[in-house]
């Protein structure tokens, strides 16, 4: 589940059920990342703070890592394509028992 805020503080939550056979866990990561960017977009939001229990795709967004398989390294682009909609996002990582 996603949960969109405005800065006046209302919220829009929202699911996706994704089903893709035989994909990892970080594909999934990344396919989430671009539908939370595309709601977003298409709700007019400006700036972005994204948290993420993906140390993996936090790593990659704040360039502390590359992504260095393919697969991977083309969500990367996507996400990177998708920057030039918003002023400015941020990704930070949390704790997956905090993931509610």
């Amino acid at each position: 589940m996603a949960i969109l805020t405005a800065p006046s503080g209302t919220q829009l939550k929202y699911a996706v059920r994704l089903n893709f056979k035989g994909c990892t866990n970080n594909v999934a990561e990344y396919e989430g990342l671009l539908l939370g960017l595309r709601k977003a977009r298409a709700l007019g939001a400006r700036r972005l703070s994204i948290k993420s229990d993906s140390e993996l795709i936090t790593c990659h967004i704040n360039k502390s890592n590359r992504a260095l398989k393919l697969e991977l390294a083309k969500y990367l682009a996507a996400v990177r394509s998708m920057e030039k909609y918003f002023l400015g996002f941020s990704i930070r990582s949390f704790p997956r028992s905090q993931n509610k």
